[in-house]
């Protein structure tokens, strides 16, 4: 299986506008990153006709890793269909000039111990020091791209509170799956933590019970709990934040994960499967 183009997998996305009547929004193009040659490539969000709160789902982070984005243009009716039933927030391509060029980071084609590593999901900028929570980590945006993602994500979160959040992911230097689990609501992090693992493991997917990730997190039963890593993930599940110097209400998200699948060990076509299975779970929400 060949990864969609951007051309299809946009085509894909604007049937929920089209036949589902989702509501889209282009909230950053990075035409203007000099890696972009003079094209264009929306970031978009989507969201769904019922309001309230929400199953987000986001995907693209990383431009490498493609079996999230195009588990959700595969899947693109199903999604528009439950649209209809519960509220849904989606980010399907958060880095859609890293996706174009099989990029890791929209300014860096792959990670390096000793490079900047500048991703469109850094959040430090508004996640409270660690050490003086009083003020941010950072004092800016490593990047546009972030800045701007951070920027919708907030909007987005004040009609459609943050209930759970699903953040597809992949990594093509393991070879057994895991997942991050963050958030406030302690029993749903862990009832849902079971069922993604379990789906993850009915489509072929090795799980990694124990042992550390790759950055030397402590893994638990497949599961690294919330940690402080400047992540996506930390900021929807934080209870505030510090923006312009002042303390503020956060999202707050209930069960935040990351779902890692070994694009090592598997093709692509079956990570798009894993990761389908994980977006059939917001049946049972």
């Amino acid at each position: 299986m060949k990864k969609l183009s951007l051309a299809q997998i946009y085509s894909r996305l604007h049937l929920l506008e089209s036949q589902y009547n989702w509501t889209s929004n282009t909230f950053y193009d990075s035409r203007k990153n000099p890696n972009a040659n003079g094209k264009t490539f929306p970031a978009m969000s989507f969201s769904s006709p019922t309001k309230g709160p929400a199953a987000w789902i986001i995907s693209g982070i990383h431009g490498e890793e493609p079996a999230g984005p195009n588990a959700i243009a595969r899947n693109i009716e199903f999604l528009g269909e439950l649209g209809a039933k519960i509220p849904i927030v989606l980010f399907p391509l958060c880095n859609p000039l890293g996706y174009s060029k099989s990029w890791r980071y929209p300014y860096q084609r792959k990670w390096g111990i000793n490079l900047p590593n500048i991703s469109a999901g850094d959040s430090e900028h508004y996640l409270p020091d660690l050490n003086n929570p009083k003020r941010p980590r950072t004092n800016k945006p490593s990047c546009q791209e972030s800045q701007k993602l951070i920027g919708e994500i907030l909007r987005l979160s004040k009609t459609y509170p943050i209930s759970v959040c699903f953040d597809l992911h992949e990594d093509n230097m393991i070879d057994q799956g895991y997942i991050y689990a963050y958030g406030t609501d302690e029993g749903l992090k862990q009832y849902l933590s079971k069922q993604l693992l379990s789906a993850l493991n009915a489509n072929q997917v090795r799980i990694k019970k124990r042992g550390k990730t790759r950055f030397n997190e402590p893994i638990k039963n497949g599961v690294i709990p919330g940690i402080q890593d400047g992540s996506i993930e930390e900021l929807l599940s934080s209870s505030y934040l510090i923006i312009n110097s002042k303390r503020t209400k956060g999202p707050g998200g209930e069960a935040c994960f990351v779902v890692e699948t070994p694009a090592a060990a598997l093709p692509l076509e079956k990570r798009v499967a894993a990761h389908s299975a994980i977006l059939k779970l917001l049946e049972r929400l």
